[in-house]
């Protein structure tokens, strides 16, 4: 028995022995069985021994070259980046990484970076991969949309001056129409810049009603031209800082005053953006004085691609919204807050999905107050007089080419309008009274990568 056990021991060792020898990786051992692998195309077994090289600290050009390939081959293009990204650290100079390396980029949605990477293409390269020599332009963005709104329709038989009948007044927003005109420009390998012309179009009907009769109804038009410019840096370890600033000019004029009313608004944005294997994290913080007041947003969105491109992802959305606004008058000799400060969240989701080919579905949903609120790095202003409960949204996106993607979306959107009402005749006895109305928002645009 004694002599029994000392065999199985020793048995055991040399097992336990010989795995760990047969387990033990060296640089000849994954440079011969990944060359196989990659030669064979077996790309699981590939990846597998390949990341149990890195993991051992064996890192190399072709150990990447072979690991991106795979990841590449079964459409996981956010793990390829990864990997022809550090064979380009050990060979800048290869045109076979920096060619998959822009093609992954493409396929994961990162156009700009596939189009700054081909400021380093050789002529024969940008021959191959269709790339003209020189693009002042890289990209043009055209969009526009028709809004429908049941405001006047839901809105206008409302009993404007109460039941006292003294005084009553509102201001109906009511259909409204868009357009976007946006120029993309890449600047050396690290510098894109992104500006563009918005219009928007407003039609309003004011109503004034004292003692049950309708004394004015004025229809009248809001016009409202908007700059807006952002730029996107890019900086070592995949971070990407993106500054943005928006202008807005607005123009109205009532026919009962015959005079224009002008509003100047601006929005400052930064934002700090980071790419994963399968994520992406950006934090941002926008400053703009809409109104009368100035608003601080300060938010987090959080992209996840868990198949490693762009079959399916989803986009999170947390932002803390600040309005610091003048407080109402005073009474004489009563002095009240400097500021009033008013705090709330906003909550964003999207999911999107490769249903066909090359056509993507993309529905959204955000919630909260968005009156005076910005998004997409302050590019998209919400400066109306009333108050956005949420929106819903669904957009088609169908790639025909390389070069060309068309778009059509539906919004929805929820508002909380309101007017005021004199309650007695008490001159400073007037109350604000909520409605609520619905807007219909019809878009197409089109997106062209030169």
């Amino acid at each position: 028995m004694h002599r029994l056990t000392i065999l199985v021991i020793t048995f055991l060792l040399i097992s336990n022995y010989s795995y760990s020898k047969k387990d033990t990786l060296d640089f000849k051992t994954v440079d011969f069985k990944t060359y196989g692998y990659y030669m064979n195309q077996n790309w699981d077994s590939l990846i597998f021994l390949g990341n149990k090289a890195l993991d051992n600290n064996i890192d190399y050009y072709y150990l990447r070259i072979r690991i991106g390939v795979a990841y590449f081959e079964k459409h996981k293009y956010q793990k390829a980046i990864i990997h022809f990204e550090h064979a380009l650290k050990f060979n800048s100079q290869s045109e076979f990484a920096m060619e998959y390396l822009y093609y992954s980029y493409i396929y994961s949605g990162r156009e700009t970076e596939a189009s700054l990477l081909s400021k380093s293409f050789s002529d024969s390269l940008k021959s191959k991969t269709k790339l003209s020599k020189f693009k002042i332009v890289s990209g043009v963005y055209a969009d526009g949309g028709y809004i429908i709104s049941n405001n006047e329709k839901k809105n206008q038989n409302i009993d404007f001056d109460g039941s006292e009948n003294l005084f009553g007044e509102a201001d109906l927003a009511k259909d409204k129409y868009y357009f976007h005109l946006g120029l993309q420009h890449n600047f050396g390998k690290k510098l894109s810049i992104y500006h563009s012309y918005n219009y928007l179009s407003i039609n309003n009907t004011k109503i004034v009603k004292t003692y049950n009769i309708i004394r004015v109804t004025d229809n009248y038009i809001t016009y409202q031209h908007e700059y807006y410019i952002n730029a996107n840096w890019f900086m070592k370890r995949g971070f990407i800082i993106i500054p943005a600033f928006h202008y807005s000019y607005l123009k109205f004029k009532l026919g009962i005053i015959n005079k224009d009313t002008v509003l100047k608004n601006y929005i400052g944005s930064l934002a700090l953006s980071k790419y994963f294997s399968n994520s992406n994290v950006s934090l941002f913080l926008t400053y703009s004085d809409f109104d009368t007041s100035r608003q601080i947003q300060a938010g987090l969105l959080l992209t996840v691609y868990p198949f490693n491109n762009l079959k399916l992802y989803s986009t999170t959305g947390l932002i803390n919204k600040n309005d610091f606004s003048p407080p109402p008058p005073q009474e004489s000799g009563h002095k009240g807050p400097n500021t009033n400060i008013t705090s709330g969240f906003v909550f964003y989701e999207l999911l999107g999905f490769n249903y066909y080919k090359n056509n993507w579905l993309e529905i959204s949903a955000t919630y909260g107050n968005l009156k005076n609120y910005n998004e997409q790095n302050a590019m998209i202003i919400y400066n109306t007089p009333d108050k956005i409960n949420y929106k819903l949204e669904a957009n088609l996106l169908f790639q025909l080419n390389n070069k060309i993607m068309l778009s059509f979306g539906y919004q929805y959107w929820d508002f909380t309008g309101s007017y005021l009402m004199q309650k007695s005749t008490v001159p400073k006895d007037i109350q604000t009274i909520n409605t609520n109305y619905q807007n219909h928002l019809i878009t197409g645009g089109i997106k062209w990568n030169l």
